[in-house]
Formats: C-alpha cells, structure tokens, sequence
C-alpha cells in the first residue's frame, strides 16, 4: 500500500504542542521533550530554537505547530543566534517610563 492518501486520514505530525491544565507540553513523536507553564512566552520561543537547532523540525514545522508565521520562526533563530537567550526574552516595547507633557506645554499644540 504505497498510495496512503485516502479520506480522512492524515500522518502523525512529529511536533505536537498540547495545552492542558496550565501547562504547555511539547511533543516529539509522541514522547514528552518539554513542559512549562502556560503564558511563558520565553519558554515558547526556547523550545523552536531547541528544537530546530537539535534537527528535529524544520522552520515551517515549527511554524504550522507552534501556530507562528515561518518569519516568525526565523526571528526567533536569528535573534537566538545573535543574542542567546536574552535575544528571546520579550521586553516592552514603546516608551519604559511614565509620559508627561512638556512643561508649558498647551494640551492643544502638543
């Protein structure tokens, strides 16, 4: 049986990603490769570099599991290749302290 494209049935994907219970799982041909708790982006992003730096999946692998855009994917292996870990970790984007207007400033011209 060569031809294995019939109705309704589609091959195991070797990457799953399971969330249950407040935690993420990460599944390699079904057997556990890793777990966090679920919200972790760090971890997320740790695991597709792990993974693909291990040869287990491809960029477009990771993408379709992991439910990211294959750009996404690639940031995150160039930012890992260029920074480490602190290359995955998210920071806050836009202004990082209270905003003010400047002194004498009318709210209408500025």
């Amino acid at each position: 049986m060569d031809d294995l494209n019939f109705p309704g049935w589609r091959p195991e994907r070797s990457i799953q990603v399971v969330e249950a219970d407040g935690l993420t799982r990460v599944l390699v041909n079904g057997q556990l490769y890793m777990s966090w708790r679920s919200g972790d982006e760090a971890c997320v992003r740790l695991a597709i570099v792990q993974l693909h730096q291990c040869g287990l999946a491809t960029e477009q692998d990771l993408a379709e599991a992991f439910g990211r855009h294959v750009t996404t994917v690639q940031r995150y292996l160039r930012d890992f290749a260029d920074e480490g870990m602190e290359g995955l970790v998210s920071e806050r984007r836009g202004p990082k302290g209270r905003w003010s207007r400047p002194r004498g400033c009318v709210e209408a011209f500025c």
